[in-house]
């Protein structure tokens, strides 16, 4: 037996493999001897004695280290456990195992003697002088055999493995394509809205009149199988496809066309009125279609694969000019060309970049961009019907050669003879297809025999002759004209008419061929059918509306065929339920009627006199507004919403005398006018009645004040031109043109300042905000809410200085309500005269730095009354840094000012002023001691232990001295200011370095200031944040500041100052809740969540630093805060008297936590106060509207009386300080504004809330949760 020496490890396991090793050192020359003489069979060589220094060599191994045993045990176990699932691989592995473990047994037996064997040496040599092969051979055989097991074993597990790694990769590569292809779906229908949402900008930008709507009425007139003439028609042919003779069905596909034959033709199709020639277009319209929407190759030549636009001019409509025409084409061309964003992205630039940046695109930007269009889209077909009742058909030929000039598409145009075209305006490839009687017989009799046999089957109409021969005769007689027939078989079809007086308007009637007789001889008829003097005055009325309303007027449905049965057929109704001539033939024969002494309507009482007619339809209108209207707020009417088809089935000639009667009354004025412009003798008590009428609106503020809601339910209110001075009403009634000249005047201004509040919601015309703001004279003056303009309505016991001249006008820097929410402050500056001169070039800057007035004034809110007014002039000095940094600002000049929370301190340029207490309780304080503060003062710099990420070891010289920009903060108890400064404002420049100062006052008492430099530092500023870098503490001598890093919280005053928030993003308008557990910004670095305001729960950080106190790297003190971590409420402290926009105040009311922010929303104009409670709901409440104003743009409101809510709640509108000031820019509104409004008038509403807060817990694991 081996003794083991000097053994270090007490197991017997150690003690054994301590053994071996020892005699591995004995055997080492016996093994160099053996390798020297082994058998040729090296393999079996390499088996033994790899198997004897595995026995020696890893015992040696595990004595060095005996933990690695169990490294070596755990990866073992590790692998059996990964294998576990593998049982075949693991026995074929377990049988060569066991091979080795019976050659490491076999040497174990040949080199250990026992008492039995014989000796160590004689042993060693039997083995070393007998063949290895055979002494091995039975070893190598199972050797041999049990690795080809495992070879087969590990083939068989590899492929299973493969197979299981190509099943699983193709399961991956499905998921990986299906999610790829979920992607790209998603992707496509986010381009495919975002293009939408595009084309609809640019389409609102267009502003296109509706034009389906009068193809599909015309198509519902045509009758089935008619009008497919024109098709086959030579000249069209020629147009459609320049080849002769040959239509689209009869083209083969094989077929393409000359390269010799232009595209771009034109064709002037000419009728009559009354031929049908809109019918006509909307067949051509619909064949046309079918191979431009649908697959062109069946057509053989590509000549129609291009898009059709099309525009229907109806006289009886509003949109019949130039301008609504090209409108519509270009909305056209963009729908159709929504799939090619090249030509979106064009009109998009044209819209955004190039264009005027009105809201609606004027004329030559349409007619610009539809050239741009017509250019780059191939082979359109233009078709415009009914050129002749086109308000300016001329200049629409003109514009439509202008768009045309550079490409060569296919136009078609329909109108009657007295329309021509030069080679000046179309060019020279153009023809004519004048439409003749024979055309259209075919078509005229089908219609005819069809409506003649469905009177016949009704029993209307009895007939002795066969009814294709009575349609034939009627045909002859209709000389092509299809509107003849049409009105014949309206006619016939009458209520009024008798079986007998059918027969005998079927004699007469065909007698009178041109349709003037033909509407007389029904006039006549329908003058008879009257009874008595009202019906025949509703008879003219209805006419007069018809014709002459500014547009078709609708009914109700059990109306319908009683209209149809007044008028004779001459009045049909449409789809759209509106009523209208069946043909603007019977417009013009009404109207003409009183020029033409031979017409046979001239002498009888449908005469249609226009401008009497809108002297009548315009009182008519007002009337309806004085009397019919209603008088209180749409929303108290219609409780679920004052919607369109609400309010025109209560009220339904509401919005049509609302938007129109302007239009009436301006034709009724123009129309009374002579060439001397003195009224006709017949108008003069029309003109009077109307005159009555329009005072008697402006007189009455609830009709106006009605007027304005209805209108901006249609568009905006509009005058017209009523006020124009050169309008007849200023010679015949100057008092009453004063009175519209005002009212047009003040309707300019509630436009201009509260169209967009107005255009969200009407019904705000009627609540206290706009009458406050406006003080309106025409409309209706609630009472409820007061807006005073502190500084300009002076009170107190003070005059102006005599340094300061009357005629300059003051720059407002910033005003401020103090902490307790009674007084308000403001500071003005009047640059000196030389100053003013200097901006206008006319003398230099050395002579401006001298003249420089501020005043400081201080107001009681409760009785307006000034408590403190200061006059001072600047200092010379520091003036200089102003003027000459103006000089390079365009002449903007800086001044950067600061107000204490109890609004007796503030700091203007560098220095500080403090207000004396006044001897005299009621007079205003004029006392007041200056202190000019040494901020360029060196102070401690490395007294801070820099955070990476967050400050930066910087120099004096690197923080930006002499600095240039400095922004000053006081603390809450005014005891302490921060001074950030630098070379320039953060953001400006590239990580521009600033320092930080803390003043410190320690003067003795309040009559002498004494701030000076307490400690200093650099660091980095978030270049993103552009309001409040930082903020103080309410209690802890400590600043929360943004730093590039992150936001972090400085102790000034103790060793260990900077504790950082890992958590916290850079924030902008930092500020601490009242209680001082809560920190609270918007969010100005993250993507995705930028602008969103955060709450952080700061406790975990002042654990952290007094973790570090605790240690010895700082003996610094902190004051306590609550350990729960949970809100301070406004029960356990002092109530907060204000809250400021944006600044969030935690209170407990009924003992529920609630979350109150006041927000300012410019873009809207609203103030609203929102409070979030703890059951997930928020109230939010609107406390004012604000008008569109420049001033309010650099306001910010605070709520005076916030959590003291009586009878009214006070907000005043304050002025923010900005960056740089003008003299040059002239305030609309004079601030700070105080807003008195009566509680019960505030509008609320409940939601379930998504806030944009982010709250941040202190608690291990928690997740930051955001609401809003």
């Amino acid at each position: 037996m081996w003794q083991v020496e000097d053994c270090r490890f007490e197991g017997p396991i150690e003690q054994i493999c301590n053994a071996i090793s020892k005699l591995d050192d004995s055997l080492q020359p016996y093994f160099t001897i053996i390798n020297s003489f082994v058998s040729p069979n090296p393999e079996i060589a390499g088996i033994i004695w790899g198997s004897i220094q595995l026995v020696f060599k890893v015992p040696y191994l595990d004595v060095i280290d005996g933990r690695n045993a169990i490294i070596v045990v755990d990866k073992a176990r590790a692998r059996l456990e990964e294998h576990g699932g593998e049982p075949r691989l693991v026995k074929a592995m377990s049988y060569l195992y066991t091979d080795v473990l019976e050659i490491c047994h076999y040497i174990y037996k040949t080199f250990v003697p026992t008492k039995r064997s014989p000796s160590k040496m004689r042993s060693i040599a039997k083995m070393v002088w007998t063949p290895f092969d055979h002494q091995f051979d039975e070893f190598k055989k199972k050797l041999s055999l049990h690795q080809r097991i495992l070879s087969m074993e590990l083939r068989w597990e590899n492929k299973s493995k493969l197979q299981e790694t190509y099943d699983t990769l193709e399961q991956l590569t499905q998921c990986v394509k299906e999610s790829s292809a979920m992607q790209e779906t998603l992707n496509l229908d986010l381009r495919n809205e975002l293009l939408g949402e595009r084309i609809m900008n640019i389409k609102s930008w267009i502003n296109p009149p509706p034009w389906q709507s009068s193809l599909e009425y015309l198509k519902a007139k045509r009758s089935p199988s008619t009008s497919l003439w024109i098709l086959h028609h030579p000249i069209y042919c020629w147009w459609l496809k320049g080849f002769d003779g040959m239509i689209p069905s009869q083209m083969n596909s094989d077929y393409s066309p000359p390269s010799n034959i232009q595209n771009g033709r034109t064709l002037l199709v000419h009728g009559k009125p009354g031929f049908g020639k809109s019918v006509l277009c909307a067949a051509v319209i619909e064949e046309i279609s079918k191979y431009t929407t649908t697959n062109s190759t069946s057509l053989g030549p590509r000549q129609l694969d291009g898009p059709l636009v099309f525009y229907l001019f109806d006289k009886q409509s509003n949109e019949n000019n130039a301008d609504s025409a090209f409108r519509a084409i270009l909305a056209q061309l963009l729908h159709y060309s929504q799939s090619k964003t090249q030509l979106v992205d064009l009109a998009i630039l044209l819209k955004n970049v190039e264009g005027s940046g009105q809201p609606v695109a004027s004329m030559g930007e349409v007619r610009l961009l539809l050239q741009f269009f017509l250019e780059r889209i191939q082979r359109i077909t233009l078709i415009f019907d009914g050129i002749d009742e086109c308000q300016d058909h001329t200049n629409f030929l003109q514009g439509l050669a202008q768009i045309t000039s550079r490409t060569c598409p296919r136009i078609l145009l329909f109108c009657r003879p007295n329309v021509t075209l030069d080679d000046g305006i179309l060019g020279k490839d153009y023809r004519i297809l004048s439409l003749v009687q024979e055309e259209n017989f075919k078509d005229i009799e089908a219609y005819l025999t069809i409506g003649l046999g469905r009177l016949v089957e009704c029993q209307k109409l009895i007939l002795e002759e066969p009814i294709k021969s009575l349609a034939h005769d009627l045909t002859e007689k209709s000389k092509s004209m299809f509107l003849w027939a049409s009105l014949m078989l309206s006619y016939l079809d009458s209520d009024f008419l008798s079986p007998d007086d059918r027969q005998e308007a079927i004699v007469e009637m065909s007698l009178f061929e041109e349709l003037d007789m033909f509407y007389a001889k029904i006039l006549n008829q329908l003058y008879r059918q009257c009874p008595s003097k009202k019906a025949r005055t509703n008879l003219q009325r209805l006419i007069q509306w018809v014709c002459l309303a500014c547009r078709p007027l609708q009914i109700e449905d059990n109306f319908e065929k009683t209209v149809v049965k007044m008028t004779g057929a001459l009045v049909e109704i449409s789809s759209d339920r509106s009523v209208r001539l069946i043909h603007t033939s019977v417009l013009e024969f009404f109207t003409q009627a009183l020029e033409d002494s031979t017409s046979p309507l001239s002498q009888r009482p449908f005469t249609i006199d226009a401008t009497a007619i809108h002297h009548t339809l315009a009182v008519e209108c007002l009337s309806y507004i004085l009397f019919d209207a209603p008088k209180e707020p749409l929303a108290q009417i219609f409780p679920a919403g004052p919607v369109s088809p609400l309010i025109l089935r209560k009220y339904p000639f509401l919005f049509y005398a609302a938007v129109f009667w302007t239009s009436h009354v301006n034709a009724a004025i123009r129309g009374g006018t002579t060439s001397t412009g003195n009224l006709n003798s017949n108008l003069k008590r029309l003109y009077e009645l109307l005159m009555l009428y329009i005072g008697k609106f402006l007189d009455t503020k609830l009709a106006v004040t009605a007027w304005i809601e209805a209108a901006w339910l249609c568009g905006e209110p509009n005058l017209g031109g009523l006020a124009d001075p050169m309008n007849i009403i200023a010679t015949r009634s100057p008092h009453l043109m004063g009175r519209l000249v005002s009212f047009a005047d003040e309707l300019d201004r509630l436009k201009l300042r509260w169209g967009k509040v107005l255009k969200d919601d009407p019904g705000e015309i009627w609540k206290p905000s706009i009458s406050a703001f406006m003080k309106p004279r025409f409309c209706v003056s609630s009472g409820e809410a007061v807006v005073v303009e502190l500084a300009s309505s002076p009170k107190g016991n003070y005059q102006e200085p005599s340094m300061i001249s009357p005629s300059q006008a003051p720059i407002l820097i910033a005003s401020q309500t103090s902490v307790l929410g009674n007084e308000v402050g403001w500071i003005k500056v009047w640059p000196s005269k030389q100053y003013v001169n200097l901006v206008k070039g006319n003398i230099n800057a050395e002579e401006a730095c001298t003249g420089w007035t501020v005043s400081y004034e201080i107001k009681r809110l409760e009785d307006k009354v000034t408590t403190s007014h200061l006059h001072f002039e600047l200092p010379r000095d520091g003036v200089v840094d102003i003027v000459l940094k103006a000089s390079n600002n365009s002449w903007k000049f800086e001044f950067p000012v600061a107000f204490s929370n109890d609004l007796r301190q503030i700091t203007l340029l560098k220095y500080l002023i403090r207000i004396q207490h006044s001897s005299h309780s009621a007079a205003p304080s004029r006392d007041f001691k200056v202190q000019s503060l040494l901020l360029d003062k060196e102070a401690n710099m490395n007294s801070s232990k820099s955070i990476p990420g967050y400050t930066t070891e910087m120099s004096k010289a690197s923080c930006g001295s002499p600095s240039s920009w400095y922004h000053m903060v006081f603390s809450p108890n005014a005891r302490f200011i921060a001074v950030l400064k630098g070379r320039a404002k953060p953001g400006t420049d590239f990580y521009i370095p600033m320092e930080m100062l803390i003043l410190e006052d320690r003067g003795s008492d309040w009559e002498n200031p004494e701030f000076q430099v307490l400690v200093s530092d650099c660091m980095r500023v978030c270049d993103l944040v552009k309001s409040r870098f930082f903020a103080f503490h309410p209690t802890q001598p400590s600043l929360a500041i943004a730093l590039l890093g992150g936001t972090a919280l400085w102790f000034f005053k103790d060793p260990v100052r900077w504790v950082s928030m890992p958590d916290a993003t850079p924030l902008d308008n930092l500020a601490f809740s009242q209680c001082g557990n809560y920190l609270q910004g918007t969010i100005c670095a993250r993507s995705g969540l930028y602008g969103r305001l955060s709450l952080f729960n700061i406790h975990k950080y002042l654990n952290e630093r007094k973790r570090i106190i605790s240690t010895g790297e700082g003996t610094g003190t902190l004051a306590e805060l609550p350990q729960d971590g949970q809100l301070e409420t406004l029960s356990k402290m002092t109530p907060a008297n204000v809250l400021a926009s944006e600044a969030i105040t935690f209170d407990r009311p009924g003992g529920r936590t609630q979350i109150s922010m006041l927000r300012q929303f410019h873009d809207e104009g609203a103030v609203i106060l929102q409070k979030f409670k703890d059951d997930g709901t928020m109230q939010s409440e609107c406390l004012t509207r604000l008008p569109k104003s420049s001033t309010l743009e650099k306001s910010f409101a605070t709520l005076v009386n916030a959590f003291e809510r009586k009878e009214s709640v006070q907000l005043v509108l304050n002025k923010a300080m900005e960056d740089n000031y003008s003299c040059e820019e002239e305030p609309d509104l004079d601030l700070p504004l105080l807003i008195t409004r009566q509680s019960e008038t505030i509008p609320q509403w409940t939601k379930k809330h998504y806030l944009a807060l982010e709250f941040d817990n202190d608690e291990p694991g928690s997740q930051r949760r955001r609401i809003g």
